[in-house]
């Protein structure tokens, strides 16, 4: 006597390519269709068919996406990089409202500070550049200035070591 469900199993099995004995077995285990007692011991039934090669899965995953316009060169491309760029946006950990707000003012804090500090050296070197138009000893002076200033504290912090 054979069991009509336990038929439709295995015709869906062998029809849908897309999913894999060992996963169809594992399926019917959950569900408990896969069971058998024998003297009074539950064991799991024998499979029916020899498992299939990575080759075999490979070429039915093949014919199955061949009908989802993945086979022509360009829509094909653009579907599979679609798919590529949910699939990593799926992965993304999203900051929170809090996060979000306190790293935009992180970034407005410094984007400020750096424009007033670029401002000021512009500044200067405006000044600087218009004091060695007029008078040639002043700019002299003021690079030697400079000069030192930029020597020492560049000294102090990157070249001397730390003892």
């Amino acid at each position: 006597m054979v069991d009509s469900s336990k038929m439709e199993r295995e015709e869906t099995t062998n029809t849908s390519s897309a999913m894999s004995d060992r996963r169809a077995r594992r399926k019917r285990k959950r569900e408990g269709d896969d069971v058998v007692e024998e003297n009074g011991a539950v064991t799991t039934a024998k499979k029916d068919t020899a498992t299939r090669s990575r080759e075999e899965a490979e070429l039915d995953r093949v014919k199955a996406s061949q009908g989802r316009g993945e086979n022509l060169p360009i829509v094909g491309r653009l579907v599979s990089y679609f798919r590529g760029v949910v699939a990593e946006i799926k992965k993304v950990t999203w900051p929170t409202r809090e996060e979000a707000q306190r790293l935009t003012t992180i970034v407005i804090t410094v984007t400020v500070v750096a424009s007033i500090v670029l401002g000021a050296i512009d500044f200067f070197y405006g000044w600087w550049f218009q004091q060695g138009l007029e008078n040639a000893g002043i700019y002299l002076l003021i690079g030697a200035v400079v000069l030192v200033v930029v020597g020492g504290l560049s000294w102090r912090f990157i070249l001397r070591e730390e003892s």
